[in-house]
């Protein structure tokens, strides 16, 4: 954590300035500091979504193999401090597949749920790997 430090100033009367410009230096320090932290976020995003897609693959069910082939993901980024990263998959039936849905004959066909089994065990996962990457991230920047 940055110390914070007292401002300098020469004479403060009508007419006269302060010497801000340690507050100035602290401020831009503070800045980068914003930066490194959105930084960090995004790169532990981008682990948890690569891990995210390796992991749904695994249990997307297989015919033809295109649904396995489509899981997709965007790049995380950070918006208003707010950071965020989209995993998708484009095929028209996935969501079939994942819920479920009625065959043609009138008997229902169990989904697989592959989305739901998959966003549970990397909520798991990403409470105990957070701490550690965020510590390990900043141990880094400040050595």
């Amino acid at each position: 954590m940055i110390p914070i430090k007292k401002l300098s100033c020469k004479v403060f009367k009508m007419g006269k300035y302060c010497d801000f410009s340690e507050l100035t230096d602290h401020i831009e320090k503070l800045k980068l500091k914003a930066d490194q932290i959105d930084r960090a976020r995004e790169l532990f995003l981008d682990h948890i979504v690569m891990l995210y897609i390796r992991r749904i693959k695994k249990r997307t069910n297989v015919d033809t193999g295109m649904l396995r082939k489509m899981w997709m993901a965007e790049k995380a980024q950070t918006v208003f401090n707010e950071t965020y990263a989209s995993v998708f998959n484009n095929m028209e039936y996935a969501l079939f597949v994942n819920n479920g849905h009625r065959a043609l004959d009138g008997s229902w066909v169990e989904g697989f749920f592959f989305v739901e089994r998959t966003d549970d065990e990397m909520r798991q996962y990403m409470e105990k790997a957070a701490k550690k990457f965020y510590d390990n991230y900043f141990k880094d920047l400040e050595g």
